[in-house]
């Protein structure tokens, strides 16, 4: 009958969707991804002398409704409004190519837990990295002096987002943020972490967003940790002297 041999093709282009990788559940709700900051330094070094309180903006432009997967974004459907006022734990876009011919179409979203925000990551981050440099990090705002130096860091990117090929998905993650205070610092420093890994199914892409976060935010707080510097000698102060012409 007709109607059996529609439903029987309907089963096999539904099964040739899932094994192709372009368009699977996965990709349209939302997913948490979690971040493990357990191994960052929470304590200060014994002689630590430079007092030092971090304090993070989260300035990630929103464009509202982009279908760039790289943009910072929400969806227009109105089953993800409730996440406009949440942007502080959107930190990716999921995609399908399916119909989408040469580009991949934005979906659902990577949400941190409800307990992590982007400006709470990358604080932590930042203390932790200063902290192991030598520095005096004051954990509350209460904590200060008139002798503490307040170190503003804006972030500009914390993205994550796939970029679907032919037979495997590319998932691209990327943190930047500026590091300012001009008594330490002759000029910002900027910050960044960036990370891409390839995933040839749907499932392993979707088990692998939490080592992709993972990835980029180590790669962010090695850079943090290269470019901080020292009390003795923050990176921006020091002055290369030139070797004399002989």
């Amino acid at each position: 009958m007709k109607i059996k041999a529609d439903v029987n093709l309907i089963i096999v282009f539904s099964a040739f969707l899932l094994l192709s990788g372009c368009a699977t559940i996965n990709t349209i709700a939302n997913t948490n991804v979690d971040i493990d900051t357990s191994n960052l330094s929470r304590s200060n070094a014994p002689d630590a002398s430079v007092n030092v309180l971090v304090m993070v903006t989260d300035k990630r432009n929103f464009i509202d409704g982009s279908e760039d997967a790289k943009d910072h974004s929400i969806n227009n459907v109105p089953a993800y409004q409730h996440l406009k006022g949440q942007e502080a734990r959107v930190i990716g876009r999921k995609t399908t190519n399916y119909g989408y011919v040469g580009r991949a179409r934005p979906v659902g979203h990577l949400l941190l837990p409800e307990n992590q925000t982007v400006s709470g990551l990358v604080k932590a981050a930042i203390e932790s990295v200063l902290r192991e440099n030598g520095w005096k990090v004051l954990d509350n705002e209460s904590e200060r002096t008139p002798k503490t130096n307040i170190i503003d860091v804006s972030v500009s990117r914390f993205w994550m987002w796939p970029d679907p090929h032919f037979v495997y998905w590319t998932m691209y993650a990327d943190i930047t943020a500026d590091v300012m205070n001009t008594s330490l610092f002759k000029n910002p420093i900027t910050i960044t972490g960036q990370h891409n890994e390839n995933f040839y199914t749907d499932t392993t892409l979707y088990l692998g967003y939490d080592n992709v976060l993972q990835a980029v935010y180590k790669a962010f707080k090695a850079d943090a940790k290269a470019k901080l510097g020292t009390p003795s000698k923050p990176v921006q102060t020091i002055k290369k002297t030139r070797r004399k012409a002989r």
